[in-house]
């Protein structure tokens, strides 16, 4: 079907013979395999269409994940299952994703450009509300400083009666 027929017996002598096995394999298994690039690229995306298929990308996970709850939102929660899996399993590892591993992942380009500008978007907000944050604990701060902190009196506050006893 994927015209990969011709890598079947390599991965089968390699111990590749069922499916968890072969979703585990790595770029490099593939290389010593003698496995071409092309190959490689459409045996990814094919393991991951079959992986979709089988229902793998939201029933083994946790819904309320940081990382799950964030690809919901963006629009593109058919990622979080592989993305957790490959070690993005919290928002900042997921901050550190880049171009070729979204590539190695096979997450289709326009889908990583979108996730990239939802991530920037994310941070932006996060950083707003962390200024934000820091603004009000320094404006609380200063309120209780000057509430702890007894006001000096000049000599035009000082009473009368003070300054005849003196």
């Amino acid at each position: 079907d994927a015209g990969l027929e011709q890598i079947a017996t390599p991965l089968l002598r390699s111990g590749f013979d069922d499916m968890e096995t072969l979703l585990s394999i790595e770029d490099a298994d593939m290389k010593d395999l003698g496995i071409p690039t092309c190959h490689v690229v459409r045996l990814r995306k094919k393991l991951q269409e079959l992986q979709r298929q089988r229902g793998g990308t939201k029933d083994d996970i946790d819904s309320n994940h940081p990382v799950a709850v964030f690809l919901e939102d963006a629009g593109l929660s058919q990622y979080a299952k592989l993305l957790l899996q490959n070690g993005f399993d919290d928002m900042e590892v997921l901050f550190d994703l880049e171009d070729p591993d979204m590539k190695d992942l096979g997450i289709p380009r326009g889908h990583a450009i979108k996730l990239k500008k939802k991530l920037r978007e994310y941070q932006l907000q996060e950083y707003a509300q962390e200024d934000t944050a820091h603004m009000y604990t320094a404006a609380l701060h200063q309120q209780v400083a000057r509430i702890r902190t007894p006001q000096r009196r000049g000599p035009s506050q000082i009473p009368a009666s003070a300054l005849s006893a003196v």
